[in-house]
């Protein structure tokens, strides 16, 4: 594969969970494909270009990070952070041009759906509700989305 069809330069891509163990790998080949990529963490970010942002404890998203002079929208979001951290940050990210969103749950909703483990069904429950919640809010907000479940 090749770097960013030219469609796509002109977008930017918010990657959230930047340093984990999906995000990570997907940052090195967006930046390998020389696609316009922010990533976000909650610690910090070894790149200029990334932001720092705990989405569990803060409200908003520290958007100077990525409205940069001449900087386009965010067009597009990978969200590889928990999908229960997600829906009440949907309509600050549409009103600064989120579009597409494409999110990592788990095939845990389904698999682990009648454990008697307490914290397997808490995560159950957390997975599922960051699921009906990113739909709704993605559903109104007009964005479109993909829910993958690894």
């Amino acid at each position: 594969m090749g770097d960013c069809e030219e469609g796509v330069l002109s977008k930017v891509v918010l990657l959230s969970g930047a340093r984990g163990v999906v995000g990570q790998p997907l940052w090195e080949e967006f930046e390998r494909r020389k696609c316009r990529v922010v990533p976000v963490s909650r610690s910090v970010v070894d790149s200029s270009a990334g932001i720092k942002w705990d989405m569990e404890h803060e409200d908003f998203l520290p958007i100077e990070g990525i409205a940069r002079e001449g900087s386009t929208p965010i067009d597009t979001m990978v969200h590889c952070a928990p999908i229960w951290l997600l829906p009440r940050h949907l309509p600050s990210l549409a009103h600064h041009g989120l579009r597409r969103l494409i999110v990592f749950s788990s095939s845990s909703v389904l698999s682990k759906k009648n454990t008697q483990d307490l914290a397997e069904q808490e995560l159950v429950r957390l997975l599922d509700d960051g699921e009906k919640n990113t739909a709704s809010q993605c559903d109104q907000l007009g964005i479109a989305f993909t829910i993958f479940r690894p």
